[in-house]
């Protein structure tokens, strides 16, 4: 049974969150979990934990499985040992003792803050983004970002299960009466006060009307690093035609996704990089002949006295055909963009780059 509470955790909470979305289920998924821990020994705690983890995890994170399946496997395990099962371990110590909504809940936001500030930086499962789209109550968070949302969910989920266990235990109702009253005072005040923040504060905002802004997508659909390889020339040609196509459209800005150009561009005239000016050249032409601004990824190469840096970066090209800005990642994904091992493990960067679409691995992240 235990088992089963865990594996339905799992499912919530993987529900609760993109690409399923159904984000209201995230304000009970842990509800489950608790009562399978509720009267666990501390590993078999951990194991739940680990367990409820491995189901979320596993759907949350599918999408590194686009740079290797050993990069899923990872973030998979390391995120289900060290921030569900470790955390639920915690917790549960604390069950049956007074405060725990709170306890729990500033538990669980340590870990999360652990989480996207640790070697991985690696911010994303953190539940408080399941509610990115409930704008009346997640205007909160500018007084204490996404964790306060994740404190608030994790604060609800402990309250319900609270208010569960207590129905359920076999005491008379005089006795439970008072304390049920409380809980659900607290789950009305974690709903309530949010929520009235919200509105106040979105009613209290004022837009000034400006000129629109007409936006080009340009979305291709085909492999960037196979078509580079094959022909360069051609796929060069494409881009600079969505550029001329979208202006043509009166479209002020033109925009391509991550990575659209897979080599290595760089702004520094002694950098030796093969066509380097030949693309730069073609996409400045471009931007100024369409009369557009075009905003385009690319990958960068820095090399300086003391180190060599290598970005996933994005090059904005102004009407005049000018460079106007340069925004390079700072969340990289491991194993397709980072050696989060920082070369500890002898040749598993040989490896990643002879089995994925990854040019090159840093060691660790900037």
């Amino acid at each position: 049974m235990k088992l089963i509470l865990s594996c339905a955790s799992g499912l919530l909470l993987a529900f609760s969150y993109p690409p399923f979305g159904f984000p209201p289920l995230v304000w009970i998924s842990l509800v489950p979990l608790f009562f399978a821990v509720n009267d666990a020994k501390p590993v078999r705690a951990l194991g739940l934990g680990f367990l409820t983890g491995l189901i979320y995890y596993f759907f949350a994170f599918r999408w590194v499985q686009v740079f290797h399946v050993f990069g899923h496997t990872f973030v998979t395990f390391l995120s289900s040992i060290c921030f569900l099962g470790i955390p639920v371990l915690l917790i549960r110590l604390f069950i049956g003792r007074k405060g725990l909504p709170f306890i729990a809940a500033s538990i669980w936001v340590v870990f999360e803050f652990i989480k996207q500030s640790w070697v991985l930086s690696f911010p994303f499962g953190i539940l408080g983004y399941t509610q990115y789209a409930w704008l009346h109550y997640i205007q909160i968070a500018e007084l204490g970002g996404v964790l306060l949302v994740s404190w608030l969910i994790v604060f609800v989920n402990t309250v319900v299960f609270g208010f569960l266990d207590m129905v359920f235990q076999k005491s008379a109702w005089s006795q439970k009466l008072r304390l049920l009253v409380l809980k659900g005072v607290l789950l009305t005040l974690a709903f309530g006060l949010p929520v009235l923040y919200s509105v106040i504060r979105i009613s209290s905002l004022r837009y000034e009307e400006h000129p629109r802004l007409t936006v080009g997508f340009a979305q291709t659909l085909f492999h960037p690093r196979k078509v580079w390889m094959d022909n360069q020339d051609e796929y060069l040609g494409k881009i600079t035609r969505f550029i001329t196509d979208l202006g043509g459209l009166k479209a002020d800005l033109v925009i391509f996704p991550e990575l659209v150009i897979d080599r290595f561009l760089s702004f520094d005239s002694t950098i030796p990089l093969k066509d380097n000016v030949k693309i730069l050249n073609e996409l400045s032409t471009a931007a100024k002949s369409a009369q557009t601004n075009v905003l385009i990824g690319s990958l960068e190469l820095k090399i300086n006295s003391e180190n060599r840096s290598q970005y996933n970066a994005i090059f904005l090209f102004n009407r005049e055909g000018n460079l106007s800005g340069i925004y390079r990642k700072r969340l990289r994904v491991p194993f397709g963009e980072f050696d989060p091992f920082g070369g500890l493990i002898p040749g598993i960067q040989d490896y990643i780059i002879s089995t994925t679409d990854a040019v090159a691995l840093d060691e660790g992240p900037n």
